[in-house]
C-alpha cells in the first residue's frame, strides 16, 4: 500500500518476512497522515483524499479503501491477510510450546487464562 509499491515490491516484502524468521508479525498498510513525509504527495497527486472528520481517520486502521499503488484495496488487504496467516499457521507448533512451556514456569493459573481467552474471543466475534 506505500505509493508506487508494486506486485513484486510486495513478494519481496513477503520474502523478506520469511527470511526474518521472527516469532510475531505485524503487518500494516501505509496510510498518509498529515505531517509524515509522503502525506503531501498523495495528496498532491491525487492518489489519497483525506478524510474530512476526525473519526474517519480511525477507519483507517482495519483495512483501505483507497489506492496508492497499483496493488487495488481489496487485492492489498487480502494479501496482508494471508501473508499474517501463512507467518503464524508456520509458526504454529513453536508459539504454542513456548506459550505452554512460559504458561507452566508462570505458575499461571490455566483456567484463569482459558476463561480470559474465551471471554476475549467472544468479544471480539460479537
Amino acid at each position: 500500500g506505500f505509493p508506487t509499491e508494486t506486485m513484486y515490491d510486495i513478494e519481496l516484502t513477503k520474502r523478506f518476512i520469511y527470511k526474518l524468521n521472527s516469532d510475531s508479525l505485524l503487518v500494516k498498510i501505509y496510510v498518509p497522515y498529515p505531517g509524515s513525509s509522503l502525506y503531501d504527495y498523495v495528496v498532491k497527486n491525487k492518489l489519497f483524499t483525506p478524510p474530512e472528520k476526525l473519526e474517519d481517520w480511525a477507519i483507517s486502521w482495519t483495512e483501505i479503501h483507497y489506492q496508492l499503488s497499483e496493488v487495488a484495496p481489496d487485492v492489498l488487504n487480502h494479501l496482508v491477510d494471508r501473508i499474517i496467516f501463512a507467518h503464524y499457521l508456520k509458526k504454529f507448533p513453536r508459539i504454542t510450546l513456548s506459550f505452554l512451556k512460559n504458561l507452566l514456569s508462570h505458575k499461571i493459573s490455566l483456567p484463569k487464562m482459558l476463561s480470559y481467552g474465551i471471554k476475549t474471543f467472544l468479544a471480539r466475534n460479537n
